[in-house]
C-alpha cells in the first residue's frame, strides 16, 4: 500500500461537502460507466474506473480516493465479501465511503448491504445527480473532522486544564500504537508490516 495512500496524503483539502471528489468505479458494465464519469467530471470530480474488485483495490492502494462506487457484480468481488475484507483493513481504507449499486431493488438487499458495510445503496436506473448527492452524503458523513485552528485549540487546552491534556496526549499515543500494532499483524498488507 502507498504510504500516501496510509497517511492520507494527496487527499484534496477542504469541505466534501463542496469540494471535488475523486471516485473509484469498480466492476461497472461499460455504458453506466462512462455515462457516470462524464456526468461526474463534468460536475468537477476524478472518476478512476476498474474493471473488477482487484482492480481496484490496486487503485485504491495506490491512490487517495474518496470514494468507491462498486457495482455489486463487479468481477471479483463476490457480491459483499470484497468490502467485508475491506472493512477489515486499517484506516483509512477501511473507512472510505463505499455506494453499491444494483440492477434492481431486491428484497432485503438494502439491509445486507448495510450489514456488508456500504454506505448506501442505488439502483438502476439512476439519474447523475442522485449519484453525485449521495457520494457527497456518505463521503461527508465518513470525512473525520478537520484539524482545529488556533483559537479553537486554545480555547480548549484553557478548558481541558493541565490535567485533562495530559489524558488527551496519552489517549492519542495509546491509540497511535494500537494502529501501529494492527498494521503489523494484519494479513496481507507484508509492505505496510514492513514499514510499520
Amino acid at each position: 500500500m502507498a504510504a500516501a495512500v496510509l497517511l492520507g496524503l494527496g487527499r484534496p483539502a477542504g469541505d466534501p461537502a463542496t469540494r471535488p471528489l475523486t471516485i473509484v468505479m469498480a466492476g461497472l458494465p461499460a455504458n453506466d460507466a462512462a455515462q457516470f464519469r462524464a456526468a461526474m467530471e463534468a460536475a468537477g470530480h476524478a472518476c478512476l474506473p476498474a474493471a473488477t474488485w482487484p482492480e481496484a483495490i490496486a487503485v485504491l492502494a495506490r491512490l487517495p480516493a474518496d470514494a468507491l462506487l462498486q457495482d455489486l457484480a463487479c468481477p471479483g468481488a463476490r457480491r459483499f465479501e470484497g468490502l467485508k475484507r475491506l472493512r477489515g483493513w486499517p484506516p483509512p481504507l477501511s473507512r472510505l465511503a463505499v455506494v453499491a449499486l444494483a440492477t434492481e431493488q431486491e428484497r432485503l438487499l438494502e439491509t445486507t448491504c448495510t450489514e456488508a458495510g456500504f454506505d448506501a445503496l442505488l439502483t438502476r436506473p439512476l439519474a447523475a445527480e442522485a449519484l453525485e448527492a449521495t457520494l457527497r452524503r456518505v463521503v461527508t458523513a465518513r470525512t473525520p473532522a478537520s484539524p482545529l485552528d488556533a483559537p479553537m485549540r486554545e480555547a480548549l487546552l484553557e478548558e481541558l486544564g493541565p490535567e485533562g491534556r495530559r489524558a488527551q496526549d496519552s489517549l492519542a499515543l495509546d491509540r497511535a500504537a494500537m494502529l501501529i500494532a494492527t498494521l503489523r499483524t494484519t494479513p496481507g498488507l507484508p509492505d505496510v508490516q514492513e514499514a510499520a
